[in-house]
């Protein structure tokens, strides 16, 4: 018993690991261990941990992150772990339960959790602890029976320095794999303004108006402080930032970080929008360490990406702001996608021949997915370009085709699997793009050299000083989740509950 009616929850989170780190729920379970010292949280990954030490841990509530492509597989996971285990609440969060709670409704769900769930769960773990009733927390849709108690969101946190750094042993001690990764992520601040209409950011952003400010930025001192602690208890010669778009481009904040990082010079990588690039951005990200960046080309044509992406950075914005970054020796990476809506072979072409113009350290390319609640989705329910039940055809990365009308896919998808390869041909032989598609075979051993080139130009990318077991570590992290494009059959390990 503890200060109250009950005993603290035995909080159980259900993860499947792939390449990224998964930050929201470490700062998840800090959260909760900083609010209630000794509750017991535990991580369990479906290609690790079997039922039995799940049942073992024996959870009150359990908890799942998920996106719209992971959507059936957890809910199936759930039932099972329902059949298999002592009653517990369930507890869904993250993207796909943030525009969709309805699927509250799904057979085993008790909990939905819509938006930045730190506070609601304080809050559900604080009911649970005191007895008290639950339908009404801020943040979250509670089943009872056949009633739903559908509550407003949570206001947005505007202090990110009040929260505690993210729990990463939690998942670091359940898998070496993930521990022995030398590069960290870490994240400077919170929300994106943009309007991207392929990013769910966009309709995030619609549905927590007047719940504070969308974009929200941690100071460079916590930063700052939170690498310093990364660094003294692992190996860390390179730190990945995670957000879309770093909080590095405020000039004033890349200035104090400076200031601050200097004495680390840990070698980083930043993700970065065209029109945000300057000289002086430039020169400051480049003084305080700043290794490579990734700045998305999307799609090859300006008048497509303006009209329906919502991106309005011109091509020769584009050009300059990777050459400008190039020249400065930061390695640029321009993701891309290919197999778009009111889109034909043609158009991904230039895609590819813009990105060949450009000339970046590494360019890769996925096929558009149309997730559920995203603007560009909607547009094409709207014109009639995918059927009312996608959701159940969804996959669960960007590497495989979709269902959008129109689209030829045995053709995107062969482009998509040499992409690699013509990109570096189109380095020195640009005209002859298109023959060099109709000839090369569509064939495995192809696409392994596709694979080979895309791992070889992304090392160089991401080039950092590790030892040679971690970087062979890195490949079968990277074959496993497909993370180069590819996965091969039969490497990783099967699912075990």
């Amino acid at each position: 018993m503890t200060n109250g009616k009950h005993s603290l929850p035995r909080i159980a989170f259900v993860y499947k690991l792939s390449i990224k780190e998964p930050l929201g729920i470490a700062y998840l379970s800090a959260y909760l261990k900083a609010r209630f010292p000794g509750i017991p949280v535990a991580f369990f990954d479906p290609k690790v941990d079997d039922l039995r030490s799940i049942r073992d841990f024996a959870p009150n509530l359990v908890l799942y992150s998920i996106m719209s492509g992971q959507y059936r597989e957890n809910v199936r996971r759930n039932l099972n772990l329902k059949q298999a285990l002592p009653p517990y609440l369930s507890v869904f969060g993250g993207p796909h339960p943030t525009y969709f709670p309805d699927m509250i409704e799904d057979e085993g769900v008790d909990i939905v959790c819509r938006g930045e769930g730190e506070h609601a769960l304080a809050s559900l773990v604080q009911a649970l602890l005191e007895g008290d009733d639950i339908t009404g927390v801020q943040g979250l849709w509670v089943k009872r029976g056949a009633t739903i108690y559908k509550n407003d969101f949570e206001s947005l946190i505007s202090d990110l320095d009040s929260l505690p750094f993210p729990d990463r042993d939690l998942f670091y001690d359940k898998s070496p794999l993930f521990r022995g990764r030398i590069a960290k992520s870490v994240f400077t601040a919170r929300g994106c303004p943009f309007r991207c209409t392929y990013c769910y950011n966009s309709s995030l952003n619609l549905l927590v108006k007047g719940k504070g400010r969308v974009r929200r930025y941690r100071s460079p001192t916590s930063v700052v402080a939170e690498i310093r602690q990364l660094q003294v208890r692992y190996p860390l010669p390179f730190v990945l930032f995670g957000e879309d778009v770093f909080a590095g481009v405020k000039l004033d904040w890349l200035k104090e970080f400076d200031d601050l990082y200097k004495d680390l010079r840990i070698p980083y990588n930043v993700s970065i929008r065209a029109e945000l690039v300057t000289s002086e951005c430039v020169r400051y990200l480049k003084k305080s360490g700043c290794a490579s960046v990734c700045l998305a080309i999307e799609h090859g044509g300006f008048d497509y990406r303006k009209k329906y992406l919502d991106r309005h950075m011109t091509n020769e914005q584009l050009l300059g702001s990777i050459r400008m970054l190039e020249s400065a020796g930061i390695r640029v990476a321009t993701p891309t996608m290919i197999g778009l809506p009111y889109t034909s072979l043609e158009d991904d072409f230039k895609t590819l021949e813009l990105v060949c113009e450009a000339r970046p350290t590494f360019g890769g390319a996925t096929i558009f997915q149309p997730y559920p609640g995203l603007p560009l989705t909607e547009i094409c329910l709207k014109d009639g370009l995918i059927d009312r039940n996608f959701v159940d055809r969804l996959n669960t990365d960007c590497y495989q085709s979709a269902h959008i009308k129109g689209i030829d896919y045995a053709r995107v998808s062969k482009l998509r699997r040499i992409f690699g390869i013509l990109r570096v041909l189109g380095y020195y032989f640009p005209r002859h793009l298109r023959n060099f598609y109709k000839f090369i075979p569509d064939i495995f051993v192809v696409y392994q050299i596709n694979n080979f080139l895309n791992f070889i130009y992304f090392n160089k990318f991401y080039d950092y000083s590790r030892g040679f077991s971690a970087k062979w570590r890195e490949i079968f992290v990277g074959l496993d989740t497909g993370a180069f494009g590819v996965r091969l059959r039969g490497l990783g390990r099967k699912e075990k509950f």
